[in-house]
């Protein structure tokens, strides 16, 4: 008996659309290629269509732009936190969070940093979620600052030793936090890794990758490793490697058929980590998932794809199995729009 991914199916739509007001504004692209100096996105400005009939999660808007650069972190009570994200500038303020129960969306709190893209948010064994680093538009951020679910409050917590943004976060089995790569600053890519140590509000060094990575996913396995997969550095990346919590090294694993970044990833109730979208090699954005074998160390590819092809967006597992893939942009030869709605990745466990 195992599970397999089967489909993918929409659902509800956000409460507010995390991208600025028309105009021709430069652009925090997410993509590999961001406009971190100045230069204007090819897509801004660019007319959307809304296609009729269809949940519309935050998809177009009149002048539509990317909207990516988001959070999502699934809570204690079944609820999903989204916060940060849209474009340069400004970047949404707002945090909302999901409904999986009735498909809607409430707005919760205000975040101390109000313009932070690129961010990591985590669910800490407290119940509160953890919002580190990402950029204001100008400059990496070390800053953090945490979610109170129970009151619907923000407040600071220790900044990180390295500002960094499109980086990954992963609560440890100890309940501290993993943080790897990401961006040091507009021209640099770093490997180094850092950990939160929860009880204190403070950080630490730890073993460095062994390669410089962004916009890289980061999943906690079963035998309480941690798997950083693909990203970007001067291309898509298709390696994946293993952190130790217990000597703080890492080590190379199975690589990925297909290179992405900006893709999403999580844990499957049966023990496999899904890698989903991205940006690839070809200069668009990819449909397609895979699947990690932690027991032999290798991938294999979902027979289900993405009914939009997105990068950017976001994938978190909810209480019932299902991972609600949300937002994101999508690129297919020289068109950029929005995704049209959210999706629910279906596993079905099979006889």
């Amino acid at each position: 008996m195992c599970c397999r991914p089967t489909r993918f199916v929409p659902t509800g739509r956000l409460k507010t659309p995390r991208d600025s007001q028309a105009g021709n504004h430069s652009c925090r692209w997410p993509g590999p290629d961001r406009r971190r100096d100045g230069s204007t996105s090819p897509y801004a400005g660019q007319r959307g269509i809304v296609r009729s009939g269809e949940p519309d999660l935050e998809l177009y808007r009149q002048y539509g732009q990317p909207t990516a650069g988001h959070t999502a972190t699934l809570l204690s009570n079944g609820m999903v936190l989204v916060t940060g994200g849209g474009t340069y500038p400004p970047f949404a303020t707002a945090a909302e969070l999901y409904d999986p129960a009735t498909g809607t969306w409430m707005i919760t709190g205000s975040p101390i940093a109000p313009h932070r893209v690129d961010a990591t948010a985590t669910l800490l064994p407290n119940g509160k979620v953890l919002v580190a680093g990402g950029s204001d538009g100008n400059d990496e951020l070390s800053s953090a600052e945490l979610y109170d679910p129970s009151t619907a409050t923000w407040s600071a917590t220790g900044d990180m030793t390295t500002p960094r943004s499109v980086h990954s976060a992963t609560v440890l089995p100890d309940g501290d936090v993993l943080v790897a790569g990401g961006f040091v600053d507009s021209l640099t890519i770093t490997a180094t890794a850092e950990i939160y140590h929860t009880a204190t509000g403070q950080w630490t060094a730890t073993g460095s990758l062994t390669d410089a990575r962004y916009s890289h996913t980061a999943t906690l396995l079963p035998n309480s490793t941690v798997l950083v997969a693909c990203g970007y550095n001067g291309g898509a990346l298709a390696s994946a490697e293993l952190y130790d919590p217990a000597s703080g090294t890492w080590t190379a694993t199975g690589s990925l058929a297909e290179a992405r970044s900006l893709h999403a990833a999580t844990l499957l109730a049966n023990g496999q980590a899904l890698a989903v979208g991205g940006f690839g090699t070809e200069g668009v954005s990819l449909a397609s998932a895979e699947l990690y074998q932690p027991v032999i160390g290798t991938w294999i590819t979902s027979p289900a794809q993405l009914r939009n092809a997105r990068h950017g967006h976001s994938a978190v597992q909810l209480l019932d199995g299902r991972v609600l893939i949300a937002a994101g942009f999508e690129i297919i030869g020289d068109t950029g729009t929005h995704p049209a709605g959210a999706e629910d990745f279906v596993t079905r466990r099979v006889r």
